[in-house]
């Protein structure tokens, strides 16, 4: 059984793992007791989220149960508690696998009813949240997959590293902001239309300068971005998509890639 639960610490997505590790602790008599850093980042987390009036509180308690749930991966309290904070900041795919795993730790009918009409909940929460962002060029965009060997590879849904913008609309013209690095890189909209959106994105740090265009088709709430980019005198393209998000907060510090961004 300890074996299993580093497994899980060494690869935390793996929810086979953590279906695993349930399915055997309700085995074992007596119980495994939870450990004490488990304990400890779920007290965190349950004080983070009562103080989540805004995205970044929510995130960090998110990221406490994550990792309650990643030390006890039995622990079927701490997946409930995740799954809450997974919804409040838009992590719905997130929160219905938590509910999911919560109901695998629960013996109680009760508990697995009360968790899967939460799911259902949960479900239609994503279904509203989409229909809210509004289809027009302004907003903010977060990159969502990459095209790559032919097909588009989708961003992890964790993921606060990934390219996001803000486009402003500024009467008949538009301006817009890196999220991540708001002050190293300056944007230039060269064209901003009803289906088109053309901008030159550079970025420039002590010994490194780079400068990418970027040619973005716009379809609804989507937007398929074709790249080239001069890094320090070499020529390079990719593809890029984005998707259009209803708010976007900085959850942290600055790290080697910017800002953190959490997009809802």
């Amino acid at each position: 059984f300890k074996k299993l639960v580093a497994k899980v610490s060494e690869n935390p997505y793996d929810l086979a793992l953590r279906e695993q590790a349930i399915e055997l602790s309700l085995k074992l008599k007596p119980a495994p007791e939870i450990p004490e850093e488990a304990r400890r980042a779920f007290i965190i987390g349950e004080s983070l989220f009562k103080q989540a009036k805004k995205l970044r509180p929510a995130y960090e308690a998110a990221n406490a149960f994550k990792t309650a749930t990643t030390l006890a991966p039995w622990w079927k309290d701490a997946y409930w508690n995740l799954a809450v904070a997974q919804q409040l900041i838009g992590r719905y795919e997130g929160a219905k696998g938590s509910l999911k795993l919560y109901i695998a730790a629960t013996t109680s009918a009760k508990e697995k009813r009360a968790a899967l009409d939460r799911s259902y909940a949960v479900e239609a929460e994503q279904l509203a949240a989409k229909a809210d962002v509004p289809e027009d060029l302004a907003g903010f965009w977060q990159r969502t997959a990459n095209f790559y060997n032919g097909d588009w590879k989708q961003s992890h849904p964790d993921d606060v590293r990934g390219d996001t913008y803000e486009v402003i609309s500024k009467g008949g013209s538009y301006e817009m902001r890196d999220l991540h690095k708001p002050v190293a890189v300056r944007i230039e909209v060269v064209r901003a239309d009803a289906g088109e959106l053309i901008f030159v994105d550079r970025y420039s740090s002590p010994g490194y300068r780079r400068e990418t265009t970027f040619r973005c088709r716009l379809q609804g709430n989507t937007m398929d971005c074709d790249l080239s980019y001069n890094e320090d005198g070499k020529m390079e393209t990719n593809r890029y998509r984005f998707s259009k998000r209803a708010t976007c907060e900085v959850v942290g510090e600055e790290g080697i890639t910017g800002l953190p961004v959490l997009c809802k």
